[in-house]
């Protein structure tokens, strides 16, 4: 399997103390709640959320927000240019006999007013055209490097909390700017019908001479001067006062006159600059993200042996209430993730990749492997219905998956988002026993251990499950093999009283024999009066005595006892 594993030191992380983990194939965390198992998950999904593309769209979408909403703001540069474009068709209207010097006394003008870096306009056959550039420097690797020391909000650190992880990856910087040599500008264009003006927009990446990325946007509307009414932009009477205005020789008081009389609701048709400013957002966003993603996936890939990471929170069976309402593409779902999770980069990410595993369903795109690995744990089948969506289908009842029990939720919550997940990826799976019964525990951790074996995942737990602790401790100390394996699986499935023919849990049972290979390493969360202790535990002291179910079970032992003993007194 992967070798080297990678290794990871914590301290002052929530009540963690300090801890040393190397990760295996599969690796499990256990002990008491609150000892910062989840903190450890987290930990080890933000080191590797470079991996998760859905993560990084979402937080480059924020950081390129947060760089544009100085001097080339995109919905006030956009707003300005209309403006200087409508005085521009006034002016024509009015026909005043320019001077050359004048004509460059109003580009300075516009140029103040636009906050832009060039601007230029022409009329060539009755066709009005104004371009102008407008550029900004972005330091993308010192605010990407800074939301990693921040390890992206999704841990309470300190000045104290040490995070280091053995696998080192070359520079942001470097990374970045090797992504930006294979960049090629991105063009769009818009027509606004209610005006008749076109829009071509030309976006741009490009290293400057310290090597920092400029981002650079030229505009160009047009607009047929023939082909529109004077009295649309400016009335007759209103042509007449600003002809006056014109004689006083102030073209700052001439243009500032022109923009009172600017018709907002019909000239600027205010109802698609949303549209307009929306798409060159996206437009900005996606020609980062695809020349510096792939970069950064890269390093990271290499760095890591690894070709995606997925974070599968507990609390699942909400999410799938919410599926099918947050899977309409793309629009809906954007604007349902902003307003429902916010910046919460776990529960939108986790949302999108569920939303993505519906989608191979819906398809038929997806790995039907994969899905058979499932099935006994899941108890059923998930299918499509074009009408009614995602549904959950059985023996007994077929069922929207909105309104499926706990038991298929939490597992379709898992199984969701490695629909579309390549192999040779971190898979972070946070308490996989939720709500199941402790014979469908046995199963999640068979079924986890079989897509280990099957896919070459690094697969991390963090339970409360004793069961699952013990069952894979088991199977990794006997290996044992096909007919072994399969006589727990028809004794699960009796007790649950399922009827399931052999063919049907065959795969589980084969991958499972085929995964004895692989490593899995446990860690114990020790509570002490320091804080939180991280440590080690073999298979063999598991089987012994696994530390938080050896000291319940005695307590609760001595306690029942004690009961029998105060009623017979």
């Amino acid at each position: 399997m992967r070798v080297p594993f990678v290794k990871m030191h914590i301290e002052s992380l929530g009540p963690i103390e300090s801890g040393d983990l190397e990760l295996g194939d599969i690796t499990l965390l256990f002990g008491l709640p609150n000892t910062g198992k989840s903190y450890t998950l987290r930990a080890l999904y933000a080191s590797t959320i470079l991996l998760d593309k859905v993560a990084w769209e979402s937080e480059i979408q924020r950081i390129i927000d947060s760089q544009t909403m100085g001097p080339i703001s995109l919905l006030s540069y956009l707003s300005n240019a209309q403006m200087a474009f409508y005085v521009l068709i006034v002016l024509n209207k009015l026909d005043f006999p320019f001077s050359v010097q004048d004509f460059s006394t109003i580009r300075e003008i516009f140029l103040k007013m636009i906050n832009a870096e060039n601007i230029d306009w022409q009329i060539t056959e009755g066709i009005l055209t104004l371009t102008l550039r407008s550029s900004r420097i972005m330091p993308l690797d010192t605010l990407i490097e800074s939301r990693m020391d921040e390890y992206w909000n999704v841990l309470p650190i300190n000045l104290d909390t040490k995070i280091e992880s053995s696998v080192k990856t070359p520079k942001m910087s470097e990374i970045i700017r090797e992504g930006i040599k294979q960049t090629h500008p991105y063009e769009w264009t818009f027509y606004d019908e209610t005006n008749n003006i076109n829009y071509r927009f030309v976006i741009s990446l490009e290293l400057d001479s310290e090597g920092a990325i400029e981002l650079t946007i030229e505009t160009m509307l047009s607009i047929d001067l023939e082909g529109i009414a004077l009295n649309r932009f400016i009335s007759n009477k209103e042509l007449a006062e600003l002809k006056k205005v014109l004689s006083v020789d102030n073209y700052q008081t001439m243009i500032e006159s022109i923009m009172k009389h600017l018709p907002l609701s019909s000239v600027f048709a205010y109802r698609t600059q949303p549209k307009i400013d929306g798409a060159i957002r996206h437009a900005i966003v996606d020609l980062i993200g695809e020349s510096i993603y792939m970069a950064i996936w890269g390093a990271y890939s290499e760095s890591y042996s690894l070709q995606a990471v997925r974070f599968i929170p507990f609390g699942r069976s909400l999410f799938i209430n919410q599926l099918e309402y947050i899977s309409q593409e793309p629009f809906q779902r954007f604007i349902f993730q902003n307003a429902l999770y916010g910046s919460g980069i776990l529960s939108s990410s986790y949302m999108s990749w569920l939303s993505k595993g519906r989608s191979t369903i819906a398809d038929n795109s997806y790995d039907n492997k994969l899905l058979s690995l499932f099935l006994p744990v899941l108890q059923g089948k998930l299918v499509y219905d074009k009408l009614k969506g995602l549904i959950y289908t059985n023996n007994n009842y077929d069922i929207p998956i909105k309104w499926v029990s706990a038991l298929a939720g939490e597992v379709t919550g898992i199984l969701l988002p490695l629909l579309s997940t390549p192999s040779e990826s971190r898979i972070i799976v946070e308490e996989p026993e939720a709500q199941l019964h402790y014979s469908a525990q046995l199963l999640i951790a068979m079924t986890l251990m079989a897509v280990a074996g099957k896919y070459n995942h690094e697969i991390i737990i963090s339970t409360h499950s004793d069961l699952i602790v013990l069952l894979l401790a088991y199977l990794r100390k006997y290996q044992p093999n096909r007919e072994k394996i399969e006589e727990l699986v028809k004794k699960i499935l009796e007790l649950q009283n399922m009827q399931f023919e052999p063919k049907l849990f065959d795969p589980l049972v084969y991958y499972t024999s085929k995964a004895e290979d692989l490593n899995i390493r446990f860690y114990y969360y020790k509570l002490t009066e320091g804080g939180v202790e991280v440590s080690e535990t073999s298979v063999d002291e598991i089987i012994k005595n696994i530390p938080s179910l050896t000291d319940l079970i005695d307590a609760f032992a001595s306690w029942a006892l004690s009961l029998g003993d105060s009623t017979h007194a």
